[in-house]
């Protein structure tokens, strides 16, 4: 299958770095566009007053910032390796609007980063990719903490794919 459109959400940390490699050697090796998918998060502001102790309230986000937060990372790690790109945000719960996001787009391929806390944890909190992986229109592609990601050009023509290991 040819792959055309990867999605890779992103909430800008380490694993979502890991999950970008992942990316680009997959749009690298089948010449598909990534999409980079940030899902924006209201912002909680705290405020002290000596009468009422502290009000929180939960703010919308500054879209302007999100727009140049995820551009900035998909040319981190898109920009000059040849894959192209286009970024996209949305608003909502965070698994639930990736799949829409996957589904709209018609992706082929999610690639997204999990920290592997474990059945219990994902079991009573919840889990972003557990969730996306559960309800994906596609192939989901889960790329664990522990993984190291395959570089361009390690796999050549007529060779199979190199499968994530565990870092060592």
């Amino acid at each position: 299958m040819k792959l055309e459109r990867i999605l890779l959400p992103t909430d800008y940390s380490e694993l979502s770095g890991r999950a970008a490699r992942v990316a680009r050697w997959l749009a690298q090796m089948s010449g598909a566009t990534v999409h980079v998918l940030h899902v924006c998060q209201p912002v909680e502001v705290a405020l002290t007053v000596p009468e009422a102790g502290v009000l929180r309230r939960r703010e919308p986000p500054d879209k302007a910032a999100c727009q140049e937060q995820v551009e900035a990372f998909a040319r981190r790690h898109f920009g000059d390796s040849g894959v192209p790109f286009v970024t996209a945000l949305a608003d909502g719960k965070r698994a639930r609007e990736i799949v829409r996001y996957a589904r709209e787009a018609r992706v082929d391929r999610i690639v997204i980063g999990t920290r592997g806390r474990g059945l219990l944890r994902r079991l009573t909190r919840g889990s972003v990719s557990g969730s996306v992986l559960e309800h994906a229109p596609c192939v989901v592609v889960v790329v664990p903490e522990s993984a190291t990601p395959p570089e361009a050009g390690f796999q050549r023509a007529g060779e199979p794919a190199p499968a994530l290991a565990p870092a060592t």
